[in-house]
This record gives structure tokens, C-alpha cells and sequence, in this order.
């Protein structure tokens, strides 16, 4: 079943998260990933210094306005999202799962989207998204730090610690007291949803599928319009 979530600019409940069902065919996937191979081997990579670059074991190639994939990709977008502007959007090689941590340190509402570009299993990948928003003001470092003081000594309220390989992110106390807003699995045709502020990290896909080197997918942020 289609998961199609409406983003309203105007909605006053911003904790947000879905997953876009079959919204990519193979054949548009497939030219985005051999459009990827193509920028790797000419155009150059995000600087890392980039404080929009989130975790420094990716391999970023930014997609600027005026190419051929990002009006595809914007076409696309746009349509799934219509009271949304594209922000960020960027080829992504991730060869180290992604700890907790926030997209958007506070700001406006907007949107973070995340398109497999292969046929990743599903129980082999996911994005995990919890249910902590971050303020004007907070960022991952000092949210973490408050949050671990506040769950160390408390009863966890959940097992996704048990559920899910997340032994890399460290903070068991935190994720274990947090509500999980969803779970974003990998599979190619989908694409996740989810407001760019919220506490977010992927499952330890080293442990799952040890054989693979890294994972290839295409990343945007949005605006609300």
C-alpha cells in the first residue's frame, strides 16, 4: 500500500515521516545511478568542511541547478512535494552508517528525502527516525548531551536497541527512551520523507551485509515554499 503523506507548509504538527511507495521506476533509477558513475569521474566532490556535511565517511557529488539530474529530480519532487522548494540534493557513496543526529539544526520546516538507488534488502538497510525535534538553538552535540543526562538512569521505554543493529551510534539510554516515528527500509522505487529536524541515524548495515563496501543513494533537503 502506497504511503502518500501530504507535507502542508502550513501544518502545525511537523513531526513528519512516510515512506513514498514505487515512486521511482527502475528505469529513472538506473540513469541517475549511471548519471553518478559519470560525476565521479568529473565533477568534484563536496568539501567536507561543508556544515551541511553531516557525516564526513561520505562520498558527496552535489547536484547544481541547471543540470540534467537535478531538473529530474526537482520534476519529481515537486510533484510528490508541491508546497516545497528543493534545497540540497547531492549523489551520495556511504561507507560508514550514519550515527544520530539532525539534518537541520532548528530553522524552518523542510524536508529530508532519501532515494536507494539500488536493490538494497530491506532487512539489511533502514533509516530510523525518532521522535525528537530540534530547536533554534540545540545542535546534535548539545541535544545528545542533554538527552544522555536526562535517560541514563531511567527505565527504557522501548527495545530498538534489541530490534535493531544501532551499536554504533552509542547512546543506548537515549534511543531506548525515544519514540521511533518510523522506519525508513531500502528498497529500491521508494523513497523516505521525513522533516529534516528530527533525530534520525541508520541501522549498522557493516553487521548486515558485511560483504558490500558502501551504499549509493541520492539525498535532498527541502524548504517549505
Amino acid at each position: 500500500m502506497k504511503n502518500f503523506f501530504q507535507f502542508d507548509s502550513a501544518c502545525v504538527n511537523i513531526h513528519m515521516f512516510a515512506t513514498f511507495q514505487d515512486v521511482w521506476k527502475k528505469e529513472e533509477l538506473l540513469w541517475f545511478y549511471q548519471d553518478m558513475q559519470r560525476a565521479k569521474c568529473t565533477l568534484e566532490k563536496q568539501n567536507s568542511s561543508d556544515p551541511n556535511y553531516k557525516n564526513p565517511s561520505c562520498l558527496r557529488w552535489l547536484h547544481k541547478k541547471g543540470t540534467d539530474a537535478r531538473n529530474r529530480l526537482e520534476e519529481k519532487i515537486l510533484k510528490l512535494l508541491p508546497d516545497h522548494e528543493m534545497t540540497f540534493a547531492a549523489y551520495v557513496e556511504q561507507y560508514q552508517p550514519n550515527m544520530l543526529h539532525f539534518d537541520s539544526d532548528g530553522g524552518p520546516f523542510g524536508a529530508t528525502c532519501i532515494i536507494p538507488l539500488l536493490d538494497y534488502k530491506g532487512d539489511t538497510d533502514q533509516t530510523l527516525v525518532f521522535d525528537y525535534l530540534c530547536k533554534d538553538g540545540e545542535t546534535t552535540k548539545s541535544t545528545l548531551e542533554k538527552l544522555c543526562k536526562e535517560t541514563e538512569h531511567g527505565r527504557p521505554k522501548f527495545k530498538h536497541t534489541q530490534q535493531y543493529k544501532l551499536d554504533h551510534c552509542g547512546y543506548n539510554s537515549i534511543i531506548n527512551a525515544t519514540k521511533l516515528l518510523g522506519v525508513f527500509y531500502y528498497r529500491q522505487g521508494d523513497m523516505a520523507v521525513f522533516d529534516k529536524r528530527l533525530l534520525h541515524c541508520s541501522n549498522n548495515w557493516n553487521l548486515t551485509d558485511p560483504v558490500r563496501e558502501h551504499k549509493d543513494f541520492i539525498l535532498i533537503h527541502t524548504q517549505a515554499k
